[in-house]
């Protein structure tokens, strides 16, 4: 088709969008708008940009098609989504409060507003306009685990878990078993624990939830997924063991810092910085090396514990993606234990670390208690794992894991990643 010089139709370039062959329809789309100048391919375009990390690409094509119609309504929608990835919120508030003038019972408009509004922490605006997004589309389940959300970021345990009983969603059921699990509710949390056994279906949340309980109380942990996580910790040195070096590393972080990258608001970081997105979206011939050594590792995992029962072996999902991210830390910054939801096996590779440091120091510390899982009357186990640059560790996201600060001046500059089941 387009080999031959023939011109793309529309239908054929929406069509790869839908297909997600993003580099093949932004090279047609581009000669498309030259002749045709189309509004609804422009704003596709700019969404391919925004995927791509091309943000200031985005933002122009996007200020074009406004300067051609200012009420175009997915215009404004993607240039408030651009505008909050990039952290401006009040000029992303604008856009969507704009659409709503045009476009009162716009889901997107008031759903962008609900996601600013907690990322300014202003949770009452933010759970006003949610409640209002509800009352135009009551069957969608993403709408009350977002509430349920919103309450337990403030803490209000009883209506997290109630708007979490209203969806129908297994991450939502995680979550309603964590508000349960703090209330001190443990006959409805051993109920519903039983509907995810009875079920085979996994969340890291649940795992965690389930281990803590097992321990605390000296029971069996008849959730299976990985009984003992601290038996699970992968560590190998690809430096050492010459799988990489430095200029891959130098590679790496140039094509980082050469990209326009947002920062990702962190409660779990006491300073330091992580990056938002996901660094694995890049189109880098670094990053692309990087996905080949992670691919291999997760198979040396794999086979490394081949003789385990627990279901993070065996039933090991059969595709997955990786999402990851950069996580910057300097003297006196460190990460609080937490784990990782979306994960099926989360991993470090460490770019950079303090040369000079006193003992433990920037190391990474794992438990089976933390974050809203804690017991004061019994002691959990902790274990902690020293690093050097080029260390590179694999681990059930299940587990909780936090940093030891450093004193030191040197930057520690860790890539962080989930393997998430398709």
């Amino acid at each position: 088709m387009t080999s031959r010089g023939e011109e793309i139709s529309k239908e054929e370039l929406i069509n790869l969008f839908k297909k997600k062959e993003y580099t093949l329809f932004e090279t047609n789309a581009l000669n498309y708008i030259k002749k045709y100048k189309d509004t609804e391919v422009m704003n596709l375009l700019s969404e391919v940009y925004i995927e791509k990390k091309k943000f200031n690409t985005a933002k122009a094509l996007l200020l074009e098609v406004l300067e051609m119609n200012k009420s175009d309504i997915n215009s404004l929608l993607n240039l408030g989504r651009l505008y909050y990835i990039a952290n401006k919120t009040h000029d992303s508030k604008k856009l969507y409060f704009e659409v709503l003038r045009i476009d009162p019972i716009s889901s997107n408009a008031l759903l962008g507003l609900v996601l600013n509004y907690i990322t300014l922490k202003e949770f009452e605006d933010a759970i006003y306009y949610l409640q209002r997004k509800i009352e135009i589309d009551k069957v969608n389940c993403e709408n009350y685990h977002l509430l349920g959300d919103i309450y337990l970021i403030i803490e209000n345990y009883d209506e997290a878990s109630k708007f979490y009983g209203l969806s129908t969603l297994d991450k939502s059921k995680a979550r309603e078993l964590e508000c349960l699990y703090v209330l001190g509710e443990y006959d409805k949390f051993l109920l519903k624990l039983n509907f995810f056994i009875k079920h085979d279906k996994y969340s890291a949340l649940v795992a965690s939830l389930s281990s803590h309980f097992s321990y605390k109380n000296s029971l069996v942990d008849n959730y299976n997924f990985c009984n003992k996580p601290m038996d699970f910790i992968y560590k190998k040195n690809l430096l050492e063991e010459e799988i990489c070096d430095d200029n891959f590393i130098k590679n790496i972080l140039y094509d980082f810092n050469n990209t326009v990258i947002s920062k990702r608001e962190q409660n779990l970081l006491n300073g330091g910085f992580q990056s938002g997105g996901n660094i694995f979206d890049l189109e880098s011939k670094s990053i692309r090396n990087l996905e080949k050594i992670i691919d291999r590792e997760i198979n040396s995992y794999r086979q490394k514990f081949s003789n385990s029962t627990n279901k993070i072996i065996t039933k090991f999902p059969k595709k997955y993606t990786l999402s990851g991210w950069i996580i910057r830390i300097k003297k006196g910054d460190y990460l609080k234990p937490h784990i990782h939801e979306e994960g099926w096996l989360s991993g470090s590779f460490y770019l950079n670390m303090p040369r000079l440091k006193k003992l433990n120091q920037g190391s990474i510390e794992f438990s089976l208690e933390g974050g809203r899982l804690t017991n004061e009357k019994k002691i959990f186990p902790t274990k902690l794992v020293d690093l050097k640059k080029g260390d590179f560790i694999l681990f059930p996201s299940s587990l909780f894991h936090s940093t030891v600060p450093i004193e030191s001046n040197e930057e520690r500059i860790t890539l962080a990643f989930d393997v998430r089941p398709k």
